[in-house]
């Protein structure tokens, strides 16, 4: 960047600079030739220019012709000394036109008004400072040449007003045209730096498209590729490229496509890629206000595969667990019978064997409670009034514990309508409330189950009003095998949120109520079912 004087420190680049240096170094040379071939052809006299001392008139024509050509070899490369070669330009045009105007009679020729042509080139191009320096030397030349024919000649026959308005307009020209370019140049300089900036949010977004893993595709009315980032190569096994149909080179997509412009509300289908066997879900969204369609290619083979290796993770880290909970009550059977075979006849004996049928009874527990794991995915959702199950369900548990007829206090919403499997519901459910009730007080009340449908959710708390759960637990409280219960498995939660996420639900532990809360929660969708 070169800096362009104008007034506020605008700048401009180097380019632009250049060429209007060179533009003016241009006019230069074809005022010189002008004269040039005037007074070569002799029509000079014609225009009375050079009349009143001709031999210098084709003095200054010679000289402003070959420092004119000078002038323009020095600007026709960059460099950094443009702004001393702009001002040198300026001075050869005051030197050269007040000679030849003197040469032709003084002011009366009209040629002083060629200055006015270099002063206001030069105030595109140089800052302030050097602006008012060229329209003063302008005016000092012109005003020069005036003083020197009035010292010299008749001063009755020497006008100064005409010249001194011309010198004024020096000024006002170069003032105004110097504002102006610095304005233009501010507005260049904007244009630059967002158009930079345009260029790098393109690179970064085409960056970005590319290593999405999701398949990214903008398709015209006519089925035609604009951009296809690398994963929708992969997904289909062949290289999408701007201007490939992809009619031709996945027609599966296509015919999703076209059924998605005949009906745009529909929701998205599956659609299996036969090249690679992958199996995918493609989005499509309109661009602008024209036809062409953004389509989001969703890769559901990779996520199963995720899905797949999440699940082996989990049942490994489940396994270990088990293996650890199982190996205590097993010991503690072994030892029993050991001393049970070493004198069956002891008095300790019923002792053993309370401890072998206790242990026993907690092996069962664990190995139920991973079976109810292992059947989170066989999930049978149906419609359930929230309501008339929460009452059903509160009469079979408290019937089931034998609680007090009003242990259970229930505040439900009427109407309420979700989808979940009864079965994984009334686990989920059983698990909570046997918790509340154990850990709660005993009271009349003491555990609660309300339900309330909110703007974008059902939901559907257990409460209680035990001491509620320790801060440094809650984090840990989910985890399998977490227990603060010494004759618990320590699945029950786990289970329990496995279970809701089954069943399309989400349980959370709100420690923000002010008693000890549950709350299954199953989101709504944009038709106001859950």
């Amino acid at each position: 960047m070169i800096g362009l004087g104008v007034a506020g420190g605008a700048t401009s680049t180097e380019g632009s600079y250049h060429n209007l240096l060179l533009l003016l170094d241009l006019f230069r040379l074809a005022v010189a030739s002008t004269f040039l071939f005037l007074l070569i052809t002799g029509a000079a006299l014609t225009f009375d220019i050079g009349i009143a001392d001709p031999r210098l008139f084709a003095s200054a024509t010679v000289a402003y012709l070959l420092l004119s050509i000078g002038a323009l070899a020095l600007a026709s490369r960059p460099s950094e000394l443009e702004s001393t070669l702009l001002t040198l330009g300026v001075m050869l045009d005051v030197v050269a036109i007040i000679s030849v105007m003197h040469a032709s009679g003084g002011f009366k020729s009209g040629l002083a008004v060629l200055l006015l042509f270099s002063v206001a080139g030069a105030a595109v191009l140089a800052d302030r400072t050097m602006t008012l320096f060229h329209a003063a030397s302008a005016s000092i030349g012109l005003l020069f040449d005036q003083v020197n024919r009035m010292l010299h000649a008749d001063q009755y026959s020497v006008q100064l007003l005409e010249p001194g308005l011309l010198c004024v307009g020096y000024f006002v020209i170069s003032i105004m045209l110097n504002a102006l370019a610095g304005r233009v140049i501010s507005s260049e300089r904007v244009a630059v730096r967002r158009g930079r900036e345009l260029e790098n949010q393109l690179r970064l977004n085409e960056l970005v498209i590319q290593d999405v893993e999701d398949g990214v595709i903008v398709l015209d009315d006519s089925g035609q590729v604009l951009i296809a980032n690398r994963s929708v190569s992969r997904m289909i096994g062949v290289t999408l490229g701007p201007g490939t149909q992809i009619e031709s080179t996945c027609p599966e997509l296509a015919d999703t496509e076209r059924a998605w412009r005949v009906q745009p509300e529909r929701p998205p289908a599956v659609v299996d890629l036969p090249i690679t066997g992958r199996r995918a879900r493609p989005r499509f969204v309109p661009v602008g206000e024209g036809n062409q369609v953004l389509v989001l290619i969703e890769d559901l083979s990779r996520q199963e595969e995720r899905s797949h290796q999440l699940k082996l993770a989990a049942l490994g880290r489940l396994t270990a667990n088990i293996a650890h909970e199982i190996r205590n009550p097993l010991a503690a059977i072994m030892h029993a019978a050991d001393l049970l075979a070493e004198d069956r006849a002891a008095s300790g004996a019923p002792r053993l064997l309370e401890i072998i049928r206790d242990n026993g009874r907690r092996l069962d527990r664990l190995v139920s409670d991973v079976m109810q794991l292992a059947r989170r995915d066989r999930a049978n959702p149906e419609q359930i009034d929230l309501e008339q199950w929460v009452v059903n369900f509160a009469s079979d548990f408290g019937h089931s514990e034998r609680l007090p007829a009003d242990a259970l206090g229930l505040d439900l919403a009427p109407g309420v309508m979700v989808t979940s499997d009864p079965v994984h519901l009334n686990q989920i459910m059983w698990n909570l409330a046997h918790n509340a009730w154990r850990h709660g007080s005993g009271r009349p009340g003491s555990v609660r189950l309300v339900s309330r449908k909110r703007k974008r959710a059902v939901e559907l708390d257990v409460r209680d009003d035990g001491p509620g759960i320790a801060p440094d637990l809650r984090t840990q409280i989910f985890e399998p095998f977490f227990t603060t219960f010494s004759k618990g498995t320590g699945l029950g939660l786990y289970i329990a949120r496995e279970l809701a996420q089954a069943s399309g639900a989400r349980l959370e532990f709100r420690p923000e109520e002010p008693q000890t809360t549950f709350r299954l929660i199953w989101p709504l969708d944009s038709t106001g079912a859950a």
